[in-house]
C-alpha cells in the first residue's frame, strides 16, 4: 500500500490547466467524494513516486508506485475516506502476477540500481584488486567478473562496436531463462539447440555468491560481508529487469534497457525505450522501430534522443534542457548524418530543439501502466 502525502496542486499544474481549460477556476484540495464511487481523472504532472491528478475539477497531489504517464485518462475506485481517502487505478489491460508487478515498481523506483552494479565492482576492484578477487572466487572468475565489467560498461569505445546493445542484453543475463523457455518448447517439436555453457553477468555472481557464503568472513581480511551484500543486490536488480523485458517483450514489443554510461570519472543511467511496431521482424515490410534514450549528463544536463527507423531510413531528434546546450549540439548535427550515411542509413531528418527531456520521459513511462491492474493511489486530505 503506497503512503500519500498532502493535497495541493503544484504551480506548473495549475498554470497548464488554466491554459488547457480558459477558465482559472482550478479549485485546490480535494473534492467530495463517496466510498465505492468510481472517478474519472486526468494525469497532469507525473514523477518517480508523485502524481498531481485532476479529479473533479480538483488538483490532488499523491505518491503512488503506480506508473501514471503524463495526459492519461484513468479511472479511480474510491476505496476508503476515513481516517485517510484511499483511491485504486482500475484495472489495466493485462493481468500480472504480483512479482511481476513488484519488478516493474522495482525498475522504476531503483532505476540507478544497474549503475550500482557497475559502480560498486569497480570500487571492489580498487578495493581488494584482482588477486584478492582470485584468492576468493579463483583466478577464472576473477578474470571474467573484471571482464563482464569492463565490456558491458557503456563507454566511447563501446560507441564504436557493433550490436553493443544486444551483446548488453546477454551478457547481463537479462533475457536468459526467457530464451531457454522457448528452447525448451522448441527442442520438444526436435528443432532447437542447447544453451548448455552459456556464461553471462548473473550466472556469474550467482556463482560468486555461493562461493562466498562458504567462506567465514572471520578467517580472512577481504570484506567478505560487504562483498556478499554488493553480490545479493546485484544479482536482484539483473533479476527485476529480467521479468521485465519478458513480459514486455512477449506482450508489447517493447524492451526498456538501463544502461550504465561512463563519462570521464562518473558513471550515468541511460533509459532507453525501444519500441517494435507492426512489420517489424515479421512477415510485413516496412515496419518501424522507435527508439527513445534519456540520460543526463553534469556537463550537458538531461538529453533526449527521439530516433525512428523504418528499414534504412531514418529520423532522429534530439533535445535539450538547456538552450545554450541546444546551440552547442546543432553545428555537431551534419557530422552525425554524415557518419550514419556512411553506414547506409538515409536521413530523412535529424534536429535539436530545446525542452525538458524529464517531462517527456515521464510521459513515455506512461506506457508500462496498461500492464498494472489495481495498483493503489493513497491520498491524505
Amino acid at each position: 500500500m503506497s503512503s500519500i502525502s498532502g493535497s495541493y496542486p503544484l504551480p506548473a499544474a495549475a498554470e497548464f490547466l488554466s491554459s488547457l481549460r480558459g477558465s482559472g477556476s482550478v479549485s485546490k484540495g480535494l473534492p467530495p467524494l463517496s466510498v465505492g464511487e468510481i472517478v474519472p481523472a486526468c494525469v497532469v504532472e507525473s514523477r518517480r513516486n508523485q502524481a498531481v491528478l485532476l479529479i473533479k475539477g480538483s488538483l490532488v497531489t499523491a505518491r503512488t508506485d503506480c506508473l501514471l504517464g503524463k495526459g492519461e485518462h484513468r479511472m479511480l475506485t474510491v476505496a476508503a475516506l476515513s481516517p485517510k481517502v484511499i483511491l485504486r487505478v482500475r484495472s489495466g489491460n493485462i493481468s500480472l502476477p504480483a512479482h511481476v508487478k513488484d519488478a516493474f515498481r522495482y525498475c522504476r523506483v531503483e532505476p540507478r540500481s544497474v549503475v550500482r552494479i557497475f559502480s560498486g565492482a569497480l570500487s571492489f576492484l580498487r578495493e581488494i584488486n584482482l588477486s584478492g578477487f582470485a584468492e576468493l572466487f579463483g583466478k577464472q572468475d576473477a578474470e571474467k567478473f573484471a571482464a563482464f565489467v569492463s565490456t558491458l560498461l557503456y563507454t566511447g569505445q563501446s560507441a564504436g562496436k557493433d550490436l553493443f546493445f544486444k551483446s548488453y542484453i546477454e551478457k547481463m543475463g537479462f533475457l536468459l531463462e526467457h530464451y531457454i523457455a522457448k528452447t525448451a518448447a522448441k527442442r520438444m517439436t526436435g528443432k532447437a539447440g542447447s544453451f548448455a555453457g552459456i556464461e553471462n553477468l548473473k550466472t556469474l555472481l550467482m556463482r560468486m555468491e555461493e562461493t562466498l557464503r562458504n567462506i567465514q568472513p572471520e578467517k580472512s581480511s577481504l570484506p567478505v560481508e560487504r562483498l556478499l551484500q554488493f553480490l545479493d543486490t546485484s544479482v536482484k536488480a539483473i533479476e527485476m529487469r529480467q521479468v521485465v523485458m519478458s513480459i514486455l517483450e512477449e506482450n508489447e514489443r517493447t524492451y526498456l534497457l538501463q544502461v550504465p554510461v561512463q563519462c570521464a570519472n562518473e558513471i550515468h543511467l541511460a533509459e532507453i525505450f525501444i519500441d517494435f511496431g507492426e512489420g517489424c521482424g515479421g512477415k510485413k515490410p516496412g515496419g518501424m522501430t522507435r527508439c527513445k534514450i534519456f540520460i543526463e549528463l553534469d556537463s550537458l544536463g538531461p538529453i533526449e534522443a527521439d530516433t525512428a527507423i523504418r528499414g534504412k531510413n531514418l529520423e532522429c531528434h534530439l533535445f535539450c534542457e538547456k538552450e545554450e546546450i541546444t546551440k552547442y549540439i546543432s553545428p555537431l548535427l551534419e557530422e552525425l548524418e554524415r557518419s550514419l550515411n556512411d553506414i547506409g542509413y538515409h536521413i530523412d531528418n535529424v534536429s535539436c530543439k530545446t525542452r525538458d527531456p524529464r517531462t517527456s520521459q515521464e510521459q513515455y513511462i506512461g506506457v508500462f501502466s496498461a500492464l498494472f491492474q489495481a495498483e493503489p493511489v493513497d491520498v491524505i486530505a
